[in-house]
């Protein structure tokens, strides 16, 4: 199993969030407070810009993105949220969302069926947004307070496939798990008897202590979950993942979740890597995770259950600045702050310096994304600053977009 670069395309700007709808055909893409929708008719084809929106909606930076069908969610900086829907004549409609948040969302994710929407944001408030359709408006509910003094600022979040409960992590280390029973089309009726009410606590942990919890995934059947966190003083990154949180009736309970947490895995990240920011299971023995570094990390899951690291990371630069090709032994990971530091400068010349010019300094069009030949930074296949995010297509198929402008195909060989 293996990790190939299939296509690239530049936009020309530093891009805050991007999402692929369930079937693969429609594309968005955040540059600060503007949103690009592109559309194709097959996976052979290139997508196509079809439409620009978001402006007159955010104020600020778009800083979260996802799709439920043909339905486009948008969180911004600004606090505010959107749902967009295609008209008859092709036009995209924005739809009013009640957020009551009064600092920035930074991460939105749909619940199963689209019956419902989760927003973050940076004073660790969560809200959840039902449709109403009396007022022709997506109506909030309050799942956690926010704290304008607090530093748990909530990174992301992850709906378990049964819409049944809502995972949540946190700046301070924190990982929460609310039971959020929701009904609507495609989504199974949740075991409300069994998780309680809307907004009960089922499980809280600090998977690494003293550790900023950066993203959350569930697996495909709900029955694993994967947190990742980024570690100050030199520590490695960590990955934890946390299985058997199904009974043997196939429900999510609050008891499979405290008995699971006794049993979860860590793993230390290989590499000079500084911590993943965004996690996506291909499959539920598949994982895919991408962050401060250039390049998407694989793991996979061994025949007798514990994960572990599968694909090498590729070529690296030390803190030096010195290329290390792919296959050598890996580096040591800097023990000092200073040298850490120095890890984040690297990065940041590198995406000063691709193709010659400031990244985002332009205002390029973005067709021409999909199957081609991979045209990436010099010095390897992948982006030249952090990633920002992962979107999952089919067969091993995901995307990746960061901070360098970059639009990045990627296949995991082997996953079907």
């Amino acid at each position: 199993m293996s990790l190939r670069l299939v296509s690239s395309a530049r936009l020309d700007a530093s891009i805050s969030a991007h999402a692929v709808s369930g079937d693969g055909k429609l594309l968005a893409v955040a540059r600060e407070n503007e949103i690009s929708i592109l559309d194709r008719a097959s996976p052979s084809q290139n997508w196509t810009p079809v439409a620009r929106v978001g402006p007159c909606q955010h104020s600020q930076r778009v800083s979260g993105l996802a799709w439920s069908g043909s339905q486009l969610a948008s969180c911004s900086h600004d606090s505010g949220a959107v749902v967009w829907t295609r008209t008859p004549q092709g036009a995209w409609s924005p739809n009013l969302v009640v957020t009551r948040l009064a600092r920035a969302a930074l991460c939105v994710r749909w619940a199963p069926g689209g019956a419902a929407l989760a927003l973050g944001a940076v004073d660790g408030a969560v809200v959840v947004c039902h449709r109403d359709e009396e007022r022709s408006l997506w109506a909030p509910r309050m799942l956690q307070r926010g704290d304008p003094q607090s530093a748990a600022a909530v990174q992301d979040l992850a709906w378990h496939p049964a819409g049944s409960c809502l995972a949540s992590v946190a700046a301070d280390g924190s990982l929460r798990i609310h039971a959020t029973p929701c009904r609507g089309a495609g989504a199974p009726t949740p075991p409300s008897t069994t998780l309680g009410a809307f907004g009960t606590l089922l499980y809280t942990a600090t998977p690494s202590p003293g550790a900023w919890a950066m993203s959350v995934a569930w697996d495909p059947s709900g029955s694993c979950m994967a947190v990742a966190s980024s570690c100050g003083g030199g520590a490695p990154p960590r990955l934890t993942l946390i299985a058997g949180l199904l009974t043997g009736g196939g429900a999510c309970t609050a008891e499979a979740l405290r008995e699971a947490g006794t049993r979860a895995q860590t793993l230390d990240l290989r590499g000079p890597c500084l911590g993943l920011t965004s996690l996506l299971f291909l499959t539920e023995d598949v994982l895919v995770g991408a962050g401060f570094h250039g390049r998407p990390l694989v793991f996979r899951r061994g025949a007798d259950g514990p994960w572990a690291q599968d694909c090498d990371p590729g070529p690296q630069e030390d803190a030096g600045g010195a290329q290390q090709p792919a296959g050598s032994p890996t580096p040591a990971r800097p023990a000092t702050l200073a040298q850490r530091i120095r890890m984040f400068e690297v990065d940041e010349n590198r995406s000063l310096n691709v193709q010659g010019r400031r990244v985002g300094a332009g205002g390029g069009k973005a067709a021409g994304v999909g199957p081609g030949r991979p045209s990436g930074p010099a010095r390897g296949p992948e982006h030249a600053s952090h990633i920002g995010s992962l979107a999952g297509l089919a067969q091993g198929a995901f995307t990746s977009a960061g901070a360098d402008g970059q639009l990045l195909l990627w296949q995991v060989t082997g996953v079907r």
